[in-house]
């Protein structure tokens, strides 16, 4: 689901998709990569709800640096 997320994302950024809502998805650490890689490509958004995901800390710094670098 989210490499799906990777090849959409450019798609979605035309729509203006403003939420995200992918709590208890089982995204865990390999999921941030995808989510960090698509990110840039959304940024609209305004909403990310990730809770209930295997998430560690190294998951959360990916997101972080992809955030910082405008991704």
């Amino acid at each position: 689901m989210l490499r799906a997320l990777e090849d959409l994302a450019p798609q979605y950024s035309q729509a203006q998709l403003e939420e995200l809502r992918l709590y208890t998805n089982k995204c865990g650490d390999a999921g941030m990569v995808a989510i960090s890689g698509a990110i840039g490509a959304l940024p609209a958004v305004t909403y990310l709800s990730l809770g209930g995901n295997q998430i560690s800390d190294q998951g959360m710094i990916v997101f972080s640096e992809a955030l910082g670098k405008g991704s």
